[in-house]
């Protein structure tokens, strides 16, 4: 097939799509970076090689090692991204597009919540390793509702002998998905995909308890049963917040124990023992 037919069918299967947008903008920005890529490295390559294998040597762990040097590449990648900004991503460009497609603002739930799903997940993590900060894990029990969310310092997962192996937890409840919408940003609320890969929205109490894991129970590759409330329950990973999200409960979480609470005389005579912070 000549070239200028593969060109042409090309164009009219990204025309005739519904979901043009994001594989334009993909494209654009597959585009751009390919083009930047022969300099990537240009002004790394000047750092000595020795400090990167000090470092290395010096790292708490080889994950935290490799983390740095992913996270470095991926940060030196993408910043094309910033200063040349995809011209799909342009005002003048999205409003065309919706004009020209016609597009309604009718949304869905399901639609939100997916959005949602991919804001607050961190995709990148791996499940050949222990039990870190953000991970959810999902109670295999009678109560099939539940999750505990890890709120571990990251310092204390890398060295969990420091906490005698005592991680920090949140509990979580399945909600509605029509309740987590309403003010996702107001309360602690995440968004995960169930078994069946449909998005599930948890509601998170911010009261921090300990659960004892050993060597064995720390490792997020499989199902391991733990003691929770002094009752045998299995747990198992089902995914991992983004930092910010685990931190934005952490903060709060930890706050619950900062609570004072301090007596006052009302105006009816009756004594009063105010808990609030």
């Amino acid at each position: 097939m000549p070239a200028e037919d593969i060109y042409n069918a090309f164009c009219e299967s990204v025309i005739s799509g519904n979901k043009n947008f994001l594989t334009l903008m993909s494209l654009e920005m597959r585009n751009q970076l390919l083009a930047n890529s022969s300099f990537i490295g240009k002004d790394l390559s000047q750092i000595n090689e020795n400090v990167f294998f000090h470092y290395m040597e010096n790292a708490d762990s080889d994950d935290v090692f490799n983390e740095y040097l992913i996270d470095l590449w991926k940060t030196y990648n993408t910043s094309s991204f910033y200063k040349n900004k995809p011209k799909m991503l342009h005002k003048n460009v999205l409003n065309d597009y919706k004009v020209v497609r016609n597009l309604k603002m009718d949304v869905d739930e399901k639609g939100l919540a997916k959005l949602n799903y991919y804001y607050n997940m961190n995709h990148q993590t791996e499940i050949d390793r222990n039990i870190q900060f953000g991970d959810i894990l999902k109670m295999r029990s009678k109560d099939q509702n539940k999750y505990i969310l890890c709120i571990t310092p990251h310092c204390d997962c890398l060295h969990p002998d420091n906490i005698n192996g005592l991680y920090f937890f949140v509990k979580g409840s399945e909600t509605g998905i029509g309740n987590g919408l309403k003010a996702p940003d107001a309360e602690y609320i995440s968004f995960i995909k169930s078994d069946k890969e449909e998005i599930v929205c948890i509601e998170w109490s911010l009261k921090p308890f300990t659960i004892y894991l050993c060597a064995e129970q720390r490792k997020i590759n499989g199902s391991h049963s733990i003691l929770y409330m002094n009752n045998p329950c299995k747990v198992q990973y089902v995914a991992s917040l983004k930092d910010n999200y685990t931190q934005r409960i952490s903060n709060q979480a930890f706050s619950h124990s900062s609570r004072v609470g301090i007596p006052f005389v009302k105006t009816n005579g009756a004594n009063s023992d105010s808990s609030s912070s």
